[in-house]
């Protein structure tokens, strides 16, 4: 929402100066500009209220505000230059001729004609700004922020001058800086719905969740006040779906019921809702919402029929996805999108229909390849998941892909960990460890399963593997990987780093790998470790339903719910043992029973 500043002006980037040049054709002005900043003059010191300019100035004016419309600054320019000879010291036309001249890339000319104002009028607004759009465009971005906050000085109400001063922090890497500009607008101008939202969303870049809510809440104030446009549609939702990448899934929630209770039937902003609900833990809901959404009309495109089906599978009904694909598109057939199968063989292994998922990835087409991988992959952890060690690793190996591009997939990586920490087949276990090292996420695979199945874990030792993997210059997957390894390092106090650096390191996570499923895992684990309990719950619920095969999940929940339901407890501890060594769940059980209220 903050985005960048072009130099093609279009026509309303401006609507202040025609609004003035049509009042002052028709009479004369009701007010004069602002005095020079920082001179102090009285009103009645500043100059006289300028004189009307003439129709034939104002209908040229108009002409080139047309022009630049359609981008012919040249006819801008002439049509400008027409109504100067009319109002030679006329200092809105000269603005926007120097105006057209940046959009020509001629800034040598636009900056003479922007001084030229300035020299007679130091605090004219629109002229300072155009100094600044010229001197940023040049890259002298400190002197461009400079006349940027003059012209502010000179008139606190010019949204311009803000808008300008925002972008520039931003493109400069500075959100912090850019926020700061954002909240002085809007509390100048608490209607400024564009603002709201881009101080929103510079909240959610520096991961100040509650102050993005707060925005986004005054934003929805807002709307009341003016009509609903299709732009503000947008931004609602992408706010909600950003919310919701963040992990702020009850935010999210509320903004999606906001919607839909403003645009009931939005099938976005329904799906968008049962996502969330399912990212809370809230399968149930999500699928009471879900089973009430309309079915795709039959001639509807693929990936309307296919919505529904996928957001059965993700909260956590593969039976259910395949009924829907069946009505959809009647048989798994090689003539269905590569999504479609893609979808339906992760369904078939979700159902435990393992052969028949193997059999379809024979159904891709050549150009299919990266879904085929992927489903692939999908099924490979699967079978993992369920014990079949050997099958998974029989079909990663005649896949006819490189190890490294199945690597790409989460599941595969966890399940691959798992994997190795409960194998107790050296043989077998050693030639998936010659694969695994071949790559830099293999290797990762490797350090972490290393770690977490030693009686004694090393975190030295680990932090030294990482550091050494990430002098590779690996892809992203590996080094939000190795960020969630540290982050669980320091939750449990196995290395030495400040508690803030879990939120640090969570927020890269989340920046690089929105909806990551561990994330709300190791929120959750620092919750506990910090001592809220209450949002300690809600994160490590939403985590055990997002990620149900992380052992670690299960074991901090446990301490968590222990007091109240031993039952529950017990029954998560039973299920981590299944999931890795009993050395490694009773290391984390008890660094999670010596957090705080554990």
């Amino acid at each position: 929402m903050t985005g960048e500043h072009h130099y093609s002006f279009t026509m309303g980037t401006r609507l202040a100066p025609v609004v003035a040049l049509v009042l002052l054709a028709c009479g004369p002005a009701r007010h004069a500009p602002a005095s020079p900043a920082g001179t102090g003059a009285s009103d009645d010191q500043q100059e006289a209220p300028r004189k009307s300019i003439s129709p034939y100035a104002a209908v040229a004016f108009l002409e080139a505000e047309m022009a630049i419309a359609s981008g012919d600054a040249e006819a801008a320019i002439a049509s400008l230059a027409m109504a100067l000879t009319s109002e030679p010291d006329e200092p809105l036309i000269k603005v926007r001729l120097a105006e057209a001249y940046m959009a020509k890339g001629d800034a040598s000319k636009a900056a003479g004609i922007a001084q030229e104002v300035l020299d007679k009028e130091p605090g004219f607004d629109a002229a300072l700004v155009v100094m600044g759009d010229i001197l940023a465009a040049g890259g002298r971005f400190e002197d461009a922020y400079a006349y940027y906050r003059r012209a502010i000085e000179a008139e606190p109400s010019s949204t311009e001058a803000y808008s300008r001063l925002v972008d520039l922090y931003t493109k400069a890497g500075d959100p912090a800086a850019a926020l700061d500009v954002a909240a002085q607008l809007v509390e100048a101008d608490p209607l400024d719905e564009e603002m709201l939202l881009t101080a929103a969303d510079l909240c959610l870049v520096l991961g100040r969740t509650e102050e993005a809510f707060a925005f986004m809440s005054r934003y929805i104030e807002a709307m009341a006040v003016e009509p609903m446009t299709a732009d503000r549609h947008a931004a609602m939702l992408e706010l909600a779906g950003e919310m919701l990448s963040a992990g702020e899934t009850q935010r999210s929630v509320f903004l999606y019921h906001t919607y839909l209770g403003m645009f009931p039937g939005s099938v976005e902003a329904t799906a968008g809702l049962v996502e969330a609900l399912a990212a809370t833990g809230d399968s149930i809901a999500a699928r009471a919402l879900l089973d009430s959404m309309p079915d795709a009309q039959p001639d509807a495109p693929a990936s309307q029929k296919l919505l529904k089906a996928d957001l059965y599978l993700l909260t956590g009904a593969p039976s259910r996805t395949l009924d829907e694909l069946n009505a959809a598109f009647s048989d798994l057939s090689p003539t269905l999108p590569g999504s479609v199968k893609l979808v339906w063989i992760t369904a078939l292994a979700g159902t435990m229909r393992f052969d028949e998922a193997v059999s379809a990835l024979t159904l891709f087409e050549a150009s299919e390849d990266s879904s085929r991988i992927q489903a692939a992959s999908t099924v490979a952890a699967a079978l993992i998941n369920v014990w079949r060690f050997e099958e998974a690793w029989k079909l990663l190996a005649s896949s006819g892909a490189d190890l490294a591009l199945h690597l790409e997939s989460l599941g595969l990586r966890l399940a691959l960990r798992m994997m190795i920490m409960r194998r107790d087949d050296p043989a077998f276990t050693g030639k998936v460890r010659l694969a695994l090292n071949a790559s830099p996420a293999g290797r990762l695979v490797l350090a972490e399963a290393d770690f977490w199945g030693s009686s004694e874990p090393d975190a030295a030792a680990l932090m030294d593997a990482l550091a050494e993997i990430r002098g590779e210059g690996p892809g992203e997957d590996v080094l939000v990987d190795a960020w969630a390894l540290e982050a669980v390092c320091v939750i449990e106090g196995l290395c030495m780093a400040k508690p803030t650096r879990v939120l640090s390191l969570t927020t890269k996570i989340a920046e690089a790998r929105p909806g990551d499923p561990r994330l709300p895992g190791l929120r959750g684990m620092f919750y506990l470790s910090s001592g809220n309990t209450v949002r300690a719950r809600v994160s490590l619920e939403e985590a055990n339903s997002v990620a149900p095969l992380d052992p670690m999940v299960k074991v901090w929940l446990a301490a968590l719910v222990a007091e109240v339901d031993a039952e529950r407890a017990a029954a998560l501890l039973e299920a981590a043992v299944m999931l890795a060594p009993p050395t490694y769940v009773l290391h984390a059980a008890l660094e999670a029973s010596a957090a705080p209220s554990g």
